[in-house]
């Protein structure tokens, strides 16, 4: 939301907005990236090794749309319907062009979409630039699940070092179709997740533990840190350093101890209240902010508003309440009617191979 606020206050003359230049947040994707990465990881392993591929593959595959493409669809579709319907300002764009934005987004190559809009090969792109980074995670469920079971550990830990090393020192600007693969952040995760589940990070693991108020300050140095590395793009290695920092997050905050926050602090309700709606707002808050424009348009019959606070008010109101509807009543419900599907699929495997070995037994 930071990263993007000058959509909202561009035209409002609001104070401090030069302070943009010189800290951006854009690299905060990096951090959403390495998180996926050592969460989906975790996952897998914790449910065990899979004697087919389909068994591994189907039920994660299954439990993955549920969760993501019920919200990320609908929010394409009503984006599309109030730059047709309610778009005095123009400020949802065009329609039309948005519906070929939704249309790379449903197909999860929005990324690749996104570069060659970058580069002028697709003109008169639209606005739904956050649907590159959800293109990019798919991409990855969708191989994933066939690198950890067709690799052993060490192997596939070799592949994913590999892959960060040869990316660490690549220049990677807008116009380079890799700032759109960014697959290090990613790789860092999944590192991260396995050193975890063979319990290679407990002692550090204990000494941030051990060191609570150390953690918080390097915590917030490095968050610092993304501030300044997403707007120095003279420094040619900056995106491999916001994947480096965002894995060191990751990995302090891998031993889930509460340590960055710690239990019975009133932030802490703050913070888990965001996380879990954290996938909602990252869809929404684009839409709140050019809802927000409309609104203001239509009360003030013009584009340019200097009342900055209530912008920032109204915009926050749309993204509270849109999020928490979203929350309760699109993305729980199916991803728990996902999970459901999932178990379902695979206690239905299993039963299926107890039958097979009780034929087969009862054959011999």
């Amino acid at each position: 939301m930071l990263s993007h606020a000058s959509t909202l206050f561009r035209l409002s003359g609001v104070p401090g907005l030069p302070l943009f230049d010189y800290l951006e947040y854009w690299g905060g994707v990096d951090i959403f990236l390495c998180v996926s990465g050592f969460v989906i990881t975790g996952s897998l392993l914790r449910r065990g090794a899979s004697s087919t591929f389909r068994e591994l593959a189907i039920p994660f595959y299954i439990r993955r749309i549920f969760r993501i493409w019920p919200a990320a669809f609908l929010w394409l579709v009503v984006t599309i319907l109030a730059a047709k319907f309610a778009n005095s300002s123009n400020a949802f764009g065009s329609a039309r062009v948005d519906i070929r934005d939704g249309i790379a987004a449903v197909l999860q190559v929005y990324n690749v979409y996104l570069h060659s809009c970058n580069v002028k090969y697709i003109s008169h792109c639209g606005q739904e630039s956050i649907y590159w980074s959800l293109s990019l995670e798919e991409q990855f469920y969708l191989i994933f699940p066939l690198l950890l079971y067709f690799l052993d550990s060490r192997k596939l830990r070799w592949v994913l070092a590999i892959l960060i090393l040869i990316q660490f020192p690549i220049p990677r600007e807008r116009d380079n179709l890799l700032w759109f693969i960014r697959t290090d952040a990613l790789s860092y995760g999944v590192l991260i997740a396995m050193a975890a589940d063979r319990g290679s990070l407990r002692v550090l693991q204990e000494t941030v533990s051990n060191h609570p108020l150390r953690a918080r300050g390097l915590a917030v140095l490095l968050i610092a840190m993304v501030a300044v590395l997403s707007v120095t793009p003279e420094l040619k290695i900056n995106v491999g350093l916001l994947a480096l920092v965002s894995a060191v997050l990751v990995t302090m905050a891998s031993g889930n101890r509460s340590v960055i926050i710690p239990r019975g602090n009133w932030l802490r309700s703050v913070f888990l209240w965001g996380g879990s709606r954290s996938f909602g707002i990252y869809l929404i808050h684009l839409p709140c902010f050019w809802a927000t424009r409309e609104i203001f348009y239509r009360i003030h019959h013009g584009p340019r508003y200097e009342n900055w606070v209530g912008l920032a008010v109204t915009c926050a109101g749309l993204i509270l309440v849109t999020s928490e509807l979203s929350y309760r009543f699109v993305e729980t419900p199916l991803r728990e009617f996902g999970h459901r599907l999932s178990k379902r699929f695979t206690e239905a495997g299993k039963l299926e191979r107890g039958t097979a070995a009780y034929s087969t037994r009862a054959t011999s």
